[in-house]
């Protein structure tokens, strides 16, 4: 999708400029989809994160067909937890706007914007998960422990910022390249004390491991926030919840293990916190 090239140019560009840039938007890991019907369902969200000397902006890039009412709507709603800032690309030109209530007061900051064309997404073998017909399933367990880890953090009183995609990709087992899947954790949450990632685990056991490229993801967010995984573990029904543990991330060394499904886990279960 072009719009994609688009914003992958932009988050370069500002990468180039000094930012760390961490790119938010949805990165298709198909060439096809089948299903391309149900893109304009998308969630909004920002497109990137920024961080400027030490200090933290979530931020929106605004193209040709971008409607500016729901971002405005979505400002006002979470400027409180991150402060925001807003880029427009017109004829290859890039410009930050200070006010999304007068955008036609704005500064040039870069001209001649190099917008690469898609490249070939490339093929992977289809995981094993897929294969066995068991994606679907657990993407449902695992938005399970999304919602009720949302519960715990809104008992709290926290402010969420939600970075999951309700894309088409999710309840698809045909992905054609899976590792280009832009993993994020679930959101952003803002405490009386604390400002971080989370991310939700759903288990059936005691077996607190995570996916290594996923922890190596959250490494790599560590230069922005602090990550926070929560296992909220299920009895196999799925209709009790028997514990819940959270561990925060880090560069240590873990012990990691090849699972049934040839993917290699670390094993979290020495530095969690019990918390029910």
């Amino acid at each position: 999708m072009r719009q994609e090239q688009i914003r992958q140019a932009v988050s370069d560009f500002l990468s180039a400029k000094g930012y760390e840039v961490s790119d938010l938007f949805y990165k298709m890991p198909c060439d096809f989809c089948l299903s391309i019907e149900k893109w304009d369902k998308f969630n909004l969200l920002p497109d990137l994160l920024l961080k400027e000397k030490g200090e933290l902006f979530l931020a929106f890039i605004l193209l040709n067909n971008t409607r500016l009412d729901p971002i405005k709507s979505y400002i006002t709603k979470y400027s409180g937890i991150l402060p925001f800032k807003l880029f427009q690309i017109e004829e290859s030109n890039v410009y930050e706007i200070k006010n999304i209530e007068s955008v036609s007061k704005r500064d040039l900051i870069g001209k001649d914007l190099s917008i690469k064309d898609a490249s070939p997404v490339g093929t992977t073998s289809r995981t094993f998960k897929s294969q066995a017909g068991k994606w679907e399933e657990q993407r449902k367990i695992g938005l399970k422990g999304e919602e009720e880890v949302i519960k715990i953090l809104n008992a709290s009183r926290a402010r969420i910022i939600d970075l999951n995609f309700n894309a088409p990709c999710d309840s698809c087992s045909n992905i054609q390249n899976w590792r280009k899947y832009n993993k994020l954790p679930d959101g952003i949450v803002k405490t009386k004390s604390d400002l971080s990632f989370y991310d939700a685990k759903s288990k059936r056991s005691r077996k607190l491991c995570v996916n290594e490229r996923d922890y190596k993801e959250y490494q790599d967010k560590l230069k922005f926030l602090p990550v926070n995984i929560y296992f909220v573990i299920f009895s196999y029904d799925l209709k009790k919840i028997k514990e819940i543990y959270s561990h925060k991330v880090n560069l240590n060394a873990h012990k990691k293990e090849r699972e049934w499904d040839g993917n290699y886990t670390v094993d979290l279960s020495n530095e969690v916190e019990q918390l029910a």
